[in-house]
């Protein structure tokens, strides 16, 4: 067999390999060029969102006004959910019950290293530990930054409400448990252009957490987020948050 015929052996084998993703894929390396197999090889892989993108093609992140007219992810929950599930499976990960034995609070402590939305939370835990002092509720608070990535993800399966700033911690929100809650205080004058101060929401990866539709997600600002008036707002949203968890414990 000559070195031509061999090659089209290799094809013709290559074409009978499927993918290990879960839904159908088509990768054309050229536009218009027909692939010689299903088949992609490279040294080094990495797994990511396929079109679930948080930017969009034109980056469209939550710094400026202008990025809130477009949605990339609107109705694309489940195939986050399914990505999540892909993600655990991968890494060995067994995905916990939904139904806690008690609340169980966690606040992602400095979850960005931007100075912009660095906010210590330190207060709205101790007024939450006096709030639920008598109730069954467990309440921790940890340093994602210095977590391994299985005991970031184990911690977020483990959470009943997550507490954070917007930044790049929020990213393990999505390892939270089907129908936990998520809470996010974000700088709403912190947006920008470029190396301009635009004074806008700076919502960042809205277009993500907004669409993580098995979570219940709440938006609390920052500027204000120490005074009496919004503490209590912040104090009635987690007794809600709490109650209506408790409340699901109870119906199963």
């Amino acid at each position: 067999v000559n070195s031509v015929d061999k090659l089209k052996n290799r094809r013709r084998a290559l074409d009978t390999t499927h993918l290990t993703t879960q839904l159908d894929a088509i990768f054309e390396p050229v536009a218009g060029q027909t692939r010689l197999s299903n088949l992609v090889c490279s040294k080094d892989g990495v797994a990511g969102l396929g079109p679930l993108t948080d930017h969009g093609t034109k980056k469209l992140q939550g710094w400026n006004l202008d990025h809130y007219r477009t949605t990339n992810n609107l109705g694309k929950g489940g195939l986050f959910w399914r990505f999540r599930s892909y993600c655990l499976y991968n890494m060995g990960l067994v995905d916990q019950s939904t139904i806690w034995e008690q609340p169980k609070v966690v606040f992602s402590v400095s979850s960005s290293n931007s100075q912009l939305d660095n906010f210590d939370l330190s207060q709205h835990q101790r007024a939450l530990q006096s709030r639920f002092h008598e109730q069954k509720v467990q309440i921790e608070s940890h340093l994602l930054q210095d977590m391994s990535l299985t005991d970031q993800i184990e911690l977020a399966m483990s959470c009943t409400i997550l507490v954070t700033v917007c930044g790049g911690a929020t990213a393990t929100a999505m390892f939270l448990p089907h129908g936990a809650s998520l809470i996010v205080f974000y700088n709403e004058i912190g947006g920008g252009m470029g190396n301009m101060e635009m004074n806008s929401p700076a919502r960042r990866d809205w277009d993500v957490l907004n669409n993580l539709s098995y979570l219940r997600v709440h938006w609390l600002p920052t500027a204000t987020m120490d005074t009496d008036q919004d503490m209590s707002a912040f104090l009635d949203l987690m007794s809600h948050e709490v109650g209506f968890h408790q409340n699901r414990k109870k119906d199963h």
